[in-house]
């Protein structure tokens, strides 16, 4: 590709000054990192070029402003990552936008670009400030929308999934009270099934971020690390993509500052030990560091301008100084009081604003005007609210950090008492009401068939299902701790607790139902989706499903002196290598603990190993990966006393009324009777017991009952369809349904089983037609002889009159299932009515030739055998 030779002097000395400021070894360690800048027009290099060696790039003059970057030309920087080259390019698409990345992967391309609007009505609450927004385009993959004017519409919940991925990642390194409105946008160009686009719009709004003048202290980077049979951990591969159509047993997406400081991890696992998901922590923050270079590269090399200085989003500092001198200690009181709940301690806190405010109001410092006037020591109310929080999250990292206290009295490590009830609601198939400390949370489990599986449509998976979906609600009422309300918290919660749950979900031929399952916290002071996993699994236990073992889940928050405040004690991050002096890990988190805490960790698993892991950082700059090994192993013991609390709560035997889940066998060739014509039959049965029935191709039919009479009476239903439940040489009633030339088709009213009354099973001697021994609606009597060779059932009306009438060489002759007819004429192997039977049975057509059918009885005339003309 042509290139500008003085653009391509100027992007190296700016890569190479960059690397020399910062990271004087990076270049010899991390290998060649690419950097070209790419020039449509194809310029000839000029004479002013000629001898010019590397050495002299070093004094090449500054780069130029971004927007002098010729149209079509563009910036580039390339690092090797996972066996394929990750190049990154600014420049050539989205110029106008504040930062823009086009990430190329092999054959995939993702455009992710950065705009910022001022904004001074959301600066309370930083998700509402930071909206990212990724979105999949079909003809990235040369498909066609589904939809009815086939194209893409509102984001499916994947999407919103991943977009919460890319803000989880970035936000804890933009500065807190940051004052503008921010929206990211995520596109997906072009796609290939190898790909993991969420770790690539990871790294290109990373880069976007960086390649902005905005005031972010990135960049980050992301990748996906796989465990396999081996044991051994490899990027690029996820549960949803696996190889050799064998998922991995682990698969973790997580984003990482270049000092491995940790801002986003997501988990899922199949009951791996923490040692295990320990090792591939370790392996992915030194992948994900390994992006950042290129990166830093890119951004150094599009010579952004700075931003002007923006005021102050925070409290003013003097007023901030007068807040706390009279908060301190009324906040200190509030904290120590453990008899206090979620409501009595905010009210306690309430009033010592109030109290604050009055102070403050009496010597005159309050300031009616929300207009700030720095220095001036006049506090406004903005400045009130940013001051008295600050003071309360330092308040609570006093406490923890130097007293080793929490605001309830429980120790760092001790979780407040779980309460299980089972089986809570009636009529419902499972449920389960569990109450840890004031947070309380009702989960219902449902089982449906095949067919209610929840459908999705992504990229690569066009008409996918998912037999286990979860809808998790936080109403208002419950009050949340994390000011993450609506669709994306609840997604979030939703999809963790799946991911927790499949590892212990029966697989589809061994249960082939759908399993939905609702979560309502009806009350929230910290942990509600951990709460929600435990409740998930006791519900699903109260259901009847054969689950191996139990699933429960646990929070862990963390308290440090890093960041106290909003910021911690200056206006920068801590920088690389920086370690923390003090902190506290505390399981089993309050909402206040959470609120002002410095992440969100959520742990679920069995007694085994973990199944699901969810992490979000919230203090500036990220977490360090050893209190993050650390706070993984520390929720072990949590777990297993959770585990132990659910598995007290089950009762030791079910009830009646519990749901019943169960399987039995018949003959493959019977499972089209079960199911009938377009499923009639197997709808008519689950209609008439309120049971959901499935069929497997190898003859198990797998029932799930709301209650144990359900389960029989629908088990019953398909043993007597399929003729299961008949014994041979036994006698039933059986009612005329319908007259055929071969025979009479019955209903055995006992079983309700349809079968073939063969024209020589009738009588005892030769019957030419059907109508001289049955009628319409007839009930006659009728002997069990077996099953022939496909399956069917055989019944015979000659072989019990003979039996009645004490004939031995009549019943000899007609009671075996393979003996030859009473008129001797066909071999005992294949007797005409039995032959007949199969064929009638099979194909659904009157058989010709058989024994009794006599053509002057036809009731098809006969076709003239002479030539036909083809019309």
């Amino acid at each position: 590709m042509p290139q500008t030779r003085d653009a391509t002097k100027l992007a190296a000395r700016a890569l190479c000054a960059s690397f020399g400021s910062h990271h004087p070894s990076r270049l010899l360690d991390d290998g060649p990192i690419g950097f070209l800048v790419d020039d449509p027009a194809g310029a000839a290099p000029s004479d002013d070029d000629a001898g010019v060696t590397d050495a002299d790039l070093s004094f090449a003059p500054s780069p130029p402003p971004f927007e002098t970057l010729p149209l079509g030309a563009c910036l580039t920087s390339s690092v090797p990552s996972g066996g394929e080259e990750w190049r990154f390019e600014t420049g050539r698409l989205a110029r106008l936008a504040d930062g823009a990345c086009l990430l190329h992967v092999g054959d995939t391309s993702l455009l992710a670009t950065l705009e910022s609007q001022p904004s001074r009505s959301t600066w309370r609450d930083p998700l509402s400030r930071f909206v990212v927004d990724y979105r999949e385009r079909f003809a990235a993959v040369g498909r066609i929308p589904t939809t009815y004017f086939k194209r893409e519409v509102s984001a499916k919940d994947h999407e919103v999934l991943a977009g919460r991925a890319v803000q989880r990642a970035m936000l804890p390194l933009f500065p807190p009270g940051f004052p503008g409105q921010l929206r990211m946008t995520a596109s997906v160009l072009s796609a290939t099934p190898s790909a993991d686009l969420e770790a690539m719009a990871i790294n290109a709004a990373s880069a976007a971020a960086a390649c902005s003048s905005l005031p972010w202290r990135g960049p980050v980077g992301a990748v996906r690390v796989s465990v396999g049979a081996d044991g051994k951990p490899a990027l690029g591969l996820s549960a949803s993509n696996p190889a050799n159509g064998e998922p991995p047993r682990l698969s973790l997406l997580m984003a990482a500052t270049a000092d491995q400081r940790i801002t986003m991890l997501d988990v899922e696992a199949c009951q791996v030990p923490e040692a295990e998901l320990i090792a591939a922590l370790r392996f992915g923050a030194a992948a994900a560091a390994a992006l950042v270079p290129a990166q830093v590269g890119l951004a150094t090399a599009a010579a952004r301008p700075p931003p002007p200085a923006a005021a102050d989003a925070g409290a003013d500092p003097a007023a901030a100084a007068r807040v706390a001198a009279a908060a301190r200690e009324p906040v200190l009181r509030a904290l120590r009081e453990s008899e206090l709940g979620r409501e009595t301690r905010g009210a306690a806190l309430a009033a010592a604003k109030a109290g604050v405010l009055r102070a403050l109001r009496d010597a005159g410092a309050v300031r009616a005007d929300p207009v700030r006037v720095p220095g001036s020591g006049a506090v406004s109310p903005r400045d009130l609210d940013l001051a008295f929080a600050e003071v309360t999250a330092r308040a609570l990292r006093e406490l923890a950090l130097q007293e080793g206290v929490r605001c309830d009295g429980r120790g760092a490590v001790d979780t407040r008492r779980l309460l299980a009830t089972p089986r809570f609601l009636p009529v419902v198939h499972g449920s389960a009401l569990m109450n840890r400390g004031e947070t309380q949370a009702l989960v219902t489990a449902t089982v449906g068939g095949s067919a209610d599986a929840q459908k999705t449509d992504t990229l690569f998976d066009a008409g996918g299902s998912k037999r286990l979906f979860m809808q998790y609600s936080l109403p208002e009422y419950a009050g949340d701790e994390e000011s993450e309300t609506g669709l994306r918290k609840e997604l979030e919660a939703a999809t963790f607790s799946e991911r927790a749950l499949a590892a212990v979900l029966p697989s589809g031929p061994s249960f082939p139902f759908t399993v939905r399952l609702h979560a309502d916290t009806l009350a929230q002071n910290g942990g509600s989706t951990a709460l929600a996993v435990c409740g998930a699994c006791l519900a699903m236990a109260d259901a009847g499903l054969p689950l191996p073992k139990l699933v429960a889940g646990v929070c862990v928050g963390l308290l440090s002196d890093a960041s106290a405040g909003p910021m911690g004690d200056g206006d920068q991050a801590p920088g690389p290598g920086a370690r923390l002096s003090r902190y506290a890990l505390l399981v089993d988190p309050q909402a206040l603990e959470v609120r002002h805490g410095d992440m969100r960790l959520n742990l679920a698993g069995t007694d085994e190993g973990l199944t699901a892991v969810s992490f979000t950082a919230t203090a500036h700059g990220g977490v360090l990966l050893a209190v993050l090994e650390e706070a993984i192993a520390l929720g072990r013991a949590s777990r297993l006393q959770a585990l132990e609390d659910m598995t007290a709560a089950l009762p030791k035997t079910r009830p009646a009324e519990a749901p019943m889940v169960g399987h039995v066998k018949v003959h493959p060739r019977m499972l089209g009777r079960i199911i009938g014509p377009s499923g009639s039959n197997l709808r008519g049965i689950e209609e008439a017991t309120g049971a959901r029935v499935q069929v497997q191709d190898d003859g198990r039919v797998h029932v799930f009952g709301p209650s144990a009479a359900a389960y029989e009476s629908a088990a019953a239903r398909v043993l007597d369809t399929a003729g299961d439940s008949m014994e041979e040489g036994k006698v039933y009633t059986a009612k005329v349904v319908a007259l055929r030339d071969y025979g009479a088709m019955v209903e055995i009213l006992e079983t309700r089983l349809k079968a073939l009354l063969h024209i020589s099973e009738l009588a005892a001697t030769r019957v030419r037609a059907v109508e001289d021994e049955l009628a319409l609606n007839q009930t006659v009597q009728v002997l069990c002889l077996g099953r022939d060779e496909a399956g069917n059932v055989v019944i015979s009306r000659k072989a019990l009159l003979a039996r009645e009438a004490g004939s031995g060489e009549g019943a000899a002759g007609a009671g075996a299932p393979k003996a030859a007819g009473s008129d001797g004429e066909a071999s005992p192997a294949r007797s005409p009515g039995r032959e007949a039977h199969r064929s009638a049975s099979r194909e659904g057509t009157r058989p010709s030739g058989r024994e009794g059918s006599s053509p002057s009885r036809s009731r098809t005339p006969a076709r003239d055998s002479g030539p036909r003309r083809r019309g």
